[in-house]
């Protein structure tokens, strides 16, 4: 396992969760959700580098999950979620987008959550405490700079 590719990963997660977050603050509700879903891709391809499993540079939310399943069916739990984003996502970014409600941006950092709970998550984020402390992410950043 490549513990320091899967810390990006999960950085990079935590990222565009807080980007989405500042994002929603402002009211900019497209652009919220659209950090959401890159979070929860960010979280679940952590899942397929674990897992040595070549990542798509693609932003196929429902793919990159049924990916996972195969891997290890506690990720069915985030199914239903993950489709209606990635449904959601293609009507966002085009002109004659669909913007996001309040309760659309509720649910997604809602599933950011239930994928961060998730076992195999948890796993993960217990693996990159081990080797990189509860500060993990200035160790992180400190040896991305260098």
């Amino acid at each position: 396992m490549k513990i320091h590719e899967i810390a990006e990963w999960f950085l990079i997660a935590d990222e565009d969760a807080a980007s989405a977050n500042i994002l929603n603050k402002e009211n900019n509700l497209g652009n919220s959700y659209y950090h959401c879903s890159q979070s929860v891709e960010k979280y679940l391809k952590s899942y397929l580098a674990a897992n040595d499993i070549k990542i798509n540079k693609d932003h196929n939310i429902s793919e990159t999950l049924m990916r996972c399943i195969n891997i290890d069916n506690s990720f069915t739990e985030v199914l239903s979620e993950c489709n209606k984003m990635t449904l959601s996502i293609k009507n966002l970014r085009y002109p004659g987008r669909i913007i996001p409600t309040k309760e659309n941006i509720k649910d997604a950092f809602l599933l950011i959550d239930k994928i961060k709970k998730l076992k195999p998550i948890q796993e993960l984020y217990n693996n990159i405490i081990d080797k990189y402390g509860n500060n993990w992410k200035d160790v992180l950043y400190n040896i991305v700079r260098n």
